[in-house]
């Protein structure tokens, strides 16, 4: 390349340079974004407080906007800058369409929204007193937990829409286990209101955000368990229990030295109806003593069988006869059929069958003329109570 184009091509790439300063710097041309994820926050909620009235849901939390402006004006947009709300100052009880209005800074335009409308749910405004309860982050030895000695807190109320607050179980408090000691601590815990299942709910709010808690470390160990059961039904169901026969307990180790057994408050079975579990509680142990956070869960599992009945009718042909002599001749006399009266598991008793059955008359010591004896029945006795009509049988016996 001689050395005039070189310069031609120099002076060429300092024009292009020139030129695009010019434009960017003193035209500034425009340009388009888009934003996604802007949060719809309602507004006015406290009017709807006034009210007796919540928000329960909305169907969308979030948009996406496409915006346009001068390069400058969009390279200098911060998500901060822009915002979206629903004003429910006049939303009423049930479901509303409300409008997004979405704010941006001058110079900035909205080209278009992803949704222009959401539909909120109101509902009644309730309040409802939940327990607080106390969980250890972390870990601690095998033997060791987390005891919580006491809780400024012992209850919180939790407000929202009545279906939301319905949802929230307990308020929990998480102390961290690396500020558990050897001797009595206090810690300040937030509080967060949670379903039965521990998942965090939201859009309710607590009467107290946080709560003071007395912790100290404790050994544990296991020991037997002891679960009184009672029984008054008289329902004929059949009740059969399952319960835990090792517990886990915690407290001081000089405390716990001693202790080979606890035992649960008596648990009453009586008429339950159908398969439950039933929660064991200790309203008894011995002092400085408490049920480690270890355990599984400590129920008594009640399994209930409904009794059913069912009639089933057995021919004399079908009668079997044991005990035969040779020279004889036997004929059961006066009977068409037998009836069984099963009783047992209801869904068992509807699948049974004659054939599930068999009649036996044993004839080994009858004597010639009428002689009355005695019906068995072979099958499942074990599961089923039989009853038979009638209950002995007249044979007669002759020669051949």
């Amino acid at each position: 390349m001689t050395r005039n184009k070189r310069l031609n091509v120099a002076i060429a790439i300092a024009i292009a340079i020139a030129l695009w300063i010019y434009v960017v710097g003193e035209l500034d041309p425009s340009s388009v974004k888009k934003i996604k994820n802007i949060p719809i926050t309602p507004l006015h909620t406290e009017v709807l407080s006034d009210r007796g009235l919540a928000v329960s849901s909305m169907t969308s939390q979030m948009l996406d906007i496409e915006v346009s402006g001068s390069r400058k004006a969009i390279a200098n947009l911060e998500p901060g800058d822009i915002s979206a709300t629903v004003d429910l100052a006049s939303a009423s009880k049930g479901e509303n369409e409300v409008h997004i209005s979405v704010r941006v800074p001058n110079g900035i335009t909205i080209n278009n929204k992803s949704i222009n409308n959401i539909k909120v749910t109101v509902e009644s405004l309730v309040s409802k007193s939940v327990p607080v309860k106390i969980v250890y982050n972390g870990s601690f030895k095998d033997d060791e937990e987390g005891t919580t000695v006491s809780v400024q807190n012992k209850e919180v109320e939790v407000t929202g829409a009545e279906s939301i607050v319905e949802l929230v179980s307990y308020a929990r408090g998480t102390v961290d286990a690396s500020r558990v000691k050897d001797e009595e601590s206090t810690n300040t815990c937030k509080l967060i209101p949670v379903s039965k299942d521990g998942n965090k709910v939201e859009n309710v709010t607590l009467s107290k955000k946080s709560t003071t808690v007395s912790t100290i470390l404790s050994k544990t160990k296991t020991v037997a368990l002891n679960v009184a059961i009672s029984d008054y039904s008289s329902d004929g169901a059949t009740r059969k229990t399952t319960v835990p026969k090792k517990v886990i307990i915690a407290g001081r180790s000089d405390v716990l030295k001693s202790i080979t057994s606890v035992s649960a408050d008596d648990v009453d079975i009586s008429n339950i109806s159908k398969n439950t579990d039933i929660d064991l509680e200790f309203s008894s142990l011995p002092e400085g003593v408490k049920i480690s956070e270890k355990n599984s869960k400590l129920v008594v599992k009640v399994t209930v069988t409904q009794l059913g009945e069912k009639v089933i009718k057995i021919a004399k042909s079908e009668i079997k006869i044991s005990g035969e002599q040779s020279n004889l001749k036997y004929e059961i006399q006066d009977l068409s059929f037998v009836t069984l009266t099963v009783t047992g598991d209801e869904d068992a008793v509807a699948k049974l069958k004659s054939s599930d059955f068999e009649l036996v008359i044993d004839v080994s010591n009858a004597q010639k003329g009428d002689n009355q004896i005695q019906l068995s029945v072979n099958g499942d006795t074990k599961n089923f109570s039989v009853g038979l009509d009638p209950q002995f049988v007249n044979v007669k016996v002759s020669s051949k």
